[in-house]
């Protein structure tokens, strides 16, 4: 643990500081067992996430489309041609019930974004497809977005760019080995532990695939720790901004 200290670094220039900095510095002041240095960590990606999303979320709006229909897009387009999944696939993907896939898939077929074919190798399945009219719509809200957080990352340099990707890939696959897979979307935390401590028991006979247990509770300084605004590239699909 970091002694109680300035945070500011000597090699920080007083016109770049932030907010955090500030909100730093009041809080080491208040609860001395803060380490400042994660302190400003987790509170910039936080507060970055909360940019990228609202970005997001803004694209996904002039494009009428809802974070769940984006992100089926997006898993039908990765698929590669013939850009076809069966539903249970998409389920399963997008850590979604098949219930509510079906309800998806319905307000997206009404739009004429997929539609549903039988499926050639299995006379009881059914396999759906992204048409025409749903790729536009989906490159179109990629290409917007993409342009957009290159504008957000603007301030970063070329050279700054590797090492800042070597370091949250860092963290983040800490993070995946030490709690396991990332929430489901709208999955609050008890449900998260639960399934993360049922992962862990079906895991006990794979000694390599085993995840400690998780454990949730508040943030430093009041924030509290949601699992739901857990957030991922605007291509994975699986949260945040794949799920936006």
């Amino acid at each position: 643990m970091m002694s109680r200290h300035s945070t500011r670094s000597k090699s920080q220039d007083p016109a770049v500081r932030d907010h955090i900095d500030e909100h730093v510095g009041r809080a080491v002041r208040e609860f001395p067992e803060i380490d400042p240095s994660v302190e400003q960590i987790v509170s910039r990606v936080e507060k970055l996430a909360r940019y990228i999303n609202k970005s997001a979320a803004e694209t996904l709006a002039r494009h009428r489309l809802t974070d769940g229909e984006y992100k089926v897009l997006v898993k039908l387009r990765l698929a590669g041609e013939p850009y076809q999944v069966s539903p249970g696939e998409l389920s399963e993907q997008v850590m979604l019930s098949t219930g509510a896939m079906t309800n998806r898939l319905d307000r997206l077929e009404e739009r004429g974004l997929v539609v549903r074919k039988p499926d050639p190798h299995d006379r009881r399945g059914v396999l759906v497809e992204i048409t025409p009219a749903g790729q536009e719509m989906l490159v179109a809200a990629v290409r917007e977005q993409a342009a957009k957080e290159i504008g957000l990352l603007e301030g970063l340099t070329e050279s700054d760019r590797p090492e800042l990707i070597d370091l949250l890939r860092k963290v983040l696959v800490r993070l995946q080995d030490l709690m396991g897979a990332p929430p489901r979307p709208g999955e609050d935390a008890g449900e998260w532990t639960l399934r993360a401590r049922a992962d862990q028991t079906d895991a006990t006979s794979n000694p390599q695939s085993m995840r400690r247990p998780v454990v949730l509770g508040p943030g430093c300084c009041g924030r509290v720790i949601e699992p739901r605004d857990v957030s991922s590239s605007k291509l994975d699909g699986d949260g945040g901004s794949g799920d936006r």
